[in-house]
């Protein structure tokens, strides 16, 4: 069922029956993981039902859809390659003290 152009309230639910599997095997194909995908898809309805503004339907709908599930998919790739980063930089810098304290524990 395609979605006339209007700027009439959208039924969220046939909003997302029609877009969420294209839009999840997207967002698949960007971050690798089908649940963190899910996610995203929640996230990218979230977003159309928090707009102040209604939102127009039609061939530039679905465009737009999937511009924000590329964009939060990004975002999601971004935030997990700081998250372990960091983690790798906190377990090497633990790692670094319990090797000087066992190297100063065995000099004595």
């Amino acid at each position: 069922m395609t979605l006339q152009p209007t700027s009439q309230p959208v039924d969220l639910g046939l909003l997302f029956d029609e877009h969420a599997p294209y839009l999840c095997r997207a967002a698949h194909r960007l971050v690798g993981s089908r649940e963190v995908a899910e996610d995203i898809v929640q996230e990218v309805f979230l977003t159309v039902a928090r707009r102040s503004e209604p939102l127009q339907t039609g061939p530039g709908l679905r465009t737009w859809l999937y511009r924000v599930t590329l964009n939060l998919s990004r975002h999601r790739r971004r935030a997990s390659a700081r998250y372990e980063g960091t983690l790798e930089r906190f377990t090497g810098a633990i790692l670094v003290r319990r090797g000087k304290a066992t190297s100063a524990g065995s000099a004595a």
